[in-house]
């Protein structure tokens, strides 16, 4: 025997991969590492095996379009059913197909709108593609590498995102419409969130454009709430939101009333309430100035007839009950002809105003006191106690009168000629009592104006 066969047994020679199986339990031995190299590699295998099989099952069974293509011919090697169902082809047929025969894009254009993706770092790209039918979709499509025995391939996402660019289209043409109008106008979702508002919104309200997306409706109108908008939503779905008017508030703190017509749109799958809002500043002022003029003289402001005899009707009614006298007093004015001749209308209109301001401060302040035109008033004194007391406050307003006038740079004086009835005592229509009092003024100038006369002293007979 060799020095080298003297070696123990349990230590093998040098060089030699020979050893004596090692037990690990009690009945088994240590396996080699032949056997763990096999071991391993058939574990990866049936794990690779296993990956595959996932991968064709999550290929096969996903919603979602998918596409294998051979990047260097641009054939489809694979498509899962989702994409057979969404182009209208057989996977047979599908698999006959190159990319380019569903693509619609040119080349030319592929490679503009690839381009375009690197450069806005977006992961998919802008396609339209032709189906079985011949209708054409727009899709967004999401690629990536896919290594394969056969070399790399690209793993394709396809999502049909047709009904979002109608959307969007339509969306870009009212947004193109409202930015010219000349009315406010404002999209608002269901959460009574402001999601778009036009220009002439922006400078009426004035907020920038990203601080008005920031509001919500509330914000802008102290008049609406949450529990408001969601039924407002409900009525513009349903198709019966007649237009209203409300109040918008601006940034500064303004009010304004504007009219608003409201109409559903649907986005995207999702309810918006389009407001267009117009501003009625000037058409609220014209009726109040319509309002006005119906009821009160233009010039000074005075009560007119028609409201005059809305408050004899009133006052009337208020002295059957309190046992009071009501006195219906016609003033005409002295020597304000020769005036308005000779210094113009507009003098004449001057001294017609400072008149006005002269009576209202000589009654009080429950009385009535109207113009019926030209340099004619009326004054309905209520709550007398008799002649005297009347008597009393017609001189008051005589003495107020013929104060001198300052018009036109000239000092001027006028008087007034008064006639007055006294009511119940003379108990009639409204109009009945104003001729009367008008019967008694006449007398007054007659007797030689500056002074006032009582219907009750007349030797002529009621009418």
């Amino acid at each position: 025997m060799s020095k080298l066969d003297r070696r123990p047994v349990s230590e093998p020679a040098y060089g030699t991969t020979r050893r004596r199986p090692a037990a690990t339990a009690p009945g088994r031995l240590r396996r080699g590492p032949r056997a763990d190299a096999a071991g391993r590699l058939r574990q990866s295998e049936a794990a690779l095996r296993d990956s595959e099989q996932r991968f064709r099952q999550m290929f096969e069974k996903n919603r979602s379009v998918k596409l294998i293509i051979d990047p260097a011919t641009g054939r489809i090697e694979d498509a899962n059913q989702a994409a057979c169902d969404f182009y209208g082809y057989t996977r047979a047929q599908l698999l006959a197909l190159r990319i380019c025969d569903i693509n619609t894009l040119p080349p030319a254009e592929v490679s503009r709108e690839m381009a375009q993706a690197r450069a806005e770092q977006r992961l998919y790209f802008n396609f339209r593609h032709r189906l079985a039918s011949g209708e054409v979709r727009d899709v967004e499509v999401y690629s990536g590498p896919l290594s394969t025995p056969q070399g790399q391939r690209l793993y394709s996402i396809v999502h049909d995102v047709t009904a979002r660019k109608e959307s969007e289209a339509e969306l870009s043409k009212f947004q193109l419409f409202s930015e010219h109008a000349s009315d406010a106008h404002i999209l608002l979702d269901q959460n009574s969130r402001i999601r778009y508002a036009n220009r002439r919104a922006c400078e009426r309200l004035g907020y920038g454009r990203e601080e008005i997306l920031q509001l919500g409706i509330p914000d802008i109108d102290p008049n609406y709430d949450h529990a408001m908008v969601q039924a407002h939503f409900q009525c513009c779905i349903e198709r019966r939101m007649p237009p209203f008017e409300t109040v918008h508030r601006t940034k500064g703190g303004e009010e304004f009333p504007v009219e608003v017509s409201s109409t559903a749109l649907q986005l995207r799958g999702e309810w918006f309430a389009f407001t267009a809002c117009r501003d009625i500043t000037e058409r609220k002022a014209a009726e109040a100035q319509f309002k006005f003029l119906a009821h009160y003289d233009a010039l000074t402001r005075l009560p007119n007839r028609v409201l005059l005899s809305d408050r004899m009707a009133l006052t009337f009614a208020q002295a059957r009950r309190s046992g009071q006298q009501v006195a219906v007093c016609y003033l005409d004015l002295d020597g304000f002809k020769a005036i308005n001749d000779e210094l113009g209308h507009d003098a004449g209109d001057a001294v017609l105003v400072e008149v006005a301001q002269r009576l209202q401060r000589s009654v009080r302040a429950g009385d009535t006191l109207a113009r019926l035109g030209g340099d004619e008033f009326v004054l309905l004194l209520q709550g007398l106690d008799g002649g005297p007391a009347c008597a009393a406050l017609l001189q008051r307003v005589l003495e107020a009168i013929a104060a001198p006038l300052h018009v036109a740079g000239c000092e001027r004086c006028i008087s007034a000629s008064l006639g007055f009835t006294l009511f119940p005592e003379d108990d009639g229509e409204p109009d009945a009592l104003l001729r009367h009092a008008d019967q008694a003024m006449y007398r007054a100038k007659q007797a030689g104006k500056n002074r006032f006369f009582s219907f009750a002293d007349l030797a002529l007979p009621r009418r």
